[in-house]
């Protein structure tokens, strides 16, 4: 039996907007899940040299987000007033990330490289200034569409370069997950991804 692809097995998923090869002809494993991926599911990380699933990016984007925060990875608990570290443990935990702060050397630590390193999203991330994403207009303009409370915390709180990678984890999930995968999907990236819609040029 030939091998195929494991995102394309699965229902819920899209595909990358700038793939190689052929979709469900796998000619890789990611990097850090080790999932067998074609290049509809998986880009290449053309600084690492490795082959990694657009489901990982997003996870490692959502990691370096809380790294950068200085967010230790506690357990998620609730309290009265909700800080940008509380909400980042949340989005953590529905990722399923507690606990699981470690990431792959080399992962880029600004949007900037992200975006050099992954060609496989530029389509996606040419519909905006991808420099913009960290400066203080664009925020406002996101803050300003209308985003939920949490949202709009954290984009007031975040560090810089934090705000970027969060924003292109948002990217991601808004284009990659359909159906009810994508309403698996942590209310912060959902939401930001709704704000974006109405931004893009």
């Amino acid at each position: 039996m030939p091998a195929i692809c494991y995102w394309c097995s699965i229902k819920g998923t899209s595909v990358i907007s700038n793939p190689l090869g052929k979709q469900d002809h796998p000619f890789g494993c990611c990097y850090n899940c080790h999932v067998l991926a074609c290049g509809y599911h998986a880009v290449r990380d053309n600084a690492a040299k490795e082959f990694v699933c657009f489901d990982c990016d997003k996870n490692n984007l959502c990691k370096m987000v809380a790294n950068i925060a200085g967010v230790a990875d506690n357990s998620f608990t609730v309290r009265i007033s909700i800080s940008p570290h509380d909400i980042l443990l949340k989005l953590l935990k529905e990722l399923g990330l507690s606990g699981q702060l470690i990431l792959p050397q080399n992962f880029p630590t600004d949007v900037s490289t992200f975006y050099e390193q992954r060609p496989g999203y530029k389509v996606w991330f040419d519909k905006f200034q991808v420099n913009d994403f960290s400066n203080q207009s664009f925020t406002s303009q996101l803050i300003n569409s209308g985003v939920a409370y949490d949202t709009r915390l954290v984009l007031e709180e975040l560090p810089y370069h934090a705000k970027g990678l969060l924003i292109a984890a948002a990217i991601i999930t808004d284009h990659m997950y359909t159906g009810s995968l994508r309403e698996e999907q942590p209310e912060l990236l959902l939401d930001l991804a709704k704000a974006l819609h109405k931004l893009q040029k």
